[in-house]
C-alpha cells in the first residue's frame, strides 16, 4: 500500500493523530519484532517526517537496545534526544537514508491505517513504525514512577525495621524470663562459686574441741585413787 499523499483529504488523519513537530521524541517499533528504538524528529511537513535515530551504543542513544517506554523516557529526561538533534543539525546531514557520526536518518509517512510507517526511497512502507511521544507527559510519567518506587522502598524498609524491633523485644523478654527463673532457684546468674577451705574452718575447730574433750574424760577415768602398791 502506498503511503498517503499530503493532501487535504488527509487533514483529518493528521489532526486525529497529531502532526509531528521538530524536536519531538518518537518511539520506533522495529519490524519483525526486532525490538524497540527511539528517535527525534528533525524535519516534518504534512504527513511526512524525518527522524534521527541514534546508533546502538552511541553516547546519545537510549542504550544498546531500548527495552520499552521507560528507557525512552529516561533518554528524553536526560535531554539526550535534544543533543542528538543538535549533532545532526550541526553536521548538516538530515536527509532520509543518510547518516552521520553515531546516527541514521529515517523517513516516516502517516499512512491510511493511521500509523507512521517507515518508507524507502520509492515510498514503499515497511512494518517499522513510529509513535509520537509527548515530552511533558513522558517526563511526568517517569517522575511518578520514580516516586512510587521510592515510596515502595520506604514502606519495605519500615516493615523490615518493625520486624527487627519485634524480634529484639522478644529476645529481651526471653532473657528477662531466664534471669527471673535463676533468681527463683537461688542461683543468681554466674555469682555462685565452689566452697573453699576457709568456708569449713569453723567446722574443723569444733571437731578438734570434741577430740580434746574426749581425751580429758579418758584421762579422768584413768586418774582415780590408786591402791597400795
Amino acid at each position: 500500500t502506498a503511503p498517503a499523499p499530503t493532501t487535504a483529504a488527509n487533514a483529518t488523519a493528521v489532526s486525529a493523530f497529531e502532526a509531528a513537530t521538530v524536536g519531538q521524541p518518537v518511539q520506533i517499533i522495529l519490524e519483525s519484532a526486532r525490538g524497540l528504538s527511539a528517535g527525534v524528529v528533525c524535519w516534518t511537513e504534512g504527513c511526512r517526517m524525518h527522524v534521527v535515530e541514534p546508533a546502538r551504543g552511541d553516547a546519545y542513544g537510549p542504550g544498546l537496545a531500548s527495552s520499552g517506554l521507560i528507557d525512552t523516557a529516561e533518554w528524553v529526561y536526560m535531554g539526550l534526544h535534544a543533543s542528538l538533534l543538535e549533532r545532526a543539525v550541526k553536521s548538516g546531514i538530515t536527509a532520509p537514508r543518510q547518516g552521520g557520526k553515531g546516527y541514521w536518518v529515517l523517513e516516516f509517512c502517516l499512512c491510511s491505517d493511521g500509523r507512521w510507517h517507515c518508507v524507502d526511497a520509492y515510498g514503499r512502507k515497511s512494518d517499522t513504525t513510529a509513535e509520537l511521544l509527548d515530552e511533558v507527559d513522558l517526563i511526568d510519567s517517569l517522575e511518578r514512577a520514580a516516586a512510587a518506587a521510592a515510596a515502595a522502598a520506604l514502606a519495605a524498609a519500615a516493615a523490615a525495621s518493625a520486624e527487627l524491633n519485634a524480634l529484639a523485644k522478644a529476645h529481651a523478654a526471653g532473657l528477662q524470663a531466664k534471669a527471673k527463673a535463676r533468681h527463683a532457684r537461688g542461683r543468681p546468674g554466674s555469682s555462685s562459686k565452689a566452697p573453699t577451705a576457709d568456708d569449713n574452718s569453723d567446722g574443723d575447730d569444733d571437731d578438734e574441741l570434741d577430740t580434746e574433750t574426749e581425751s580429758d574424760d579418758e584421762a579422768g577415768d584413768g586418774g582415780g585413787v590408786a591402791g597400795p602398791a
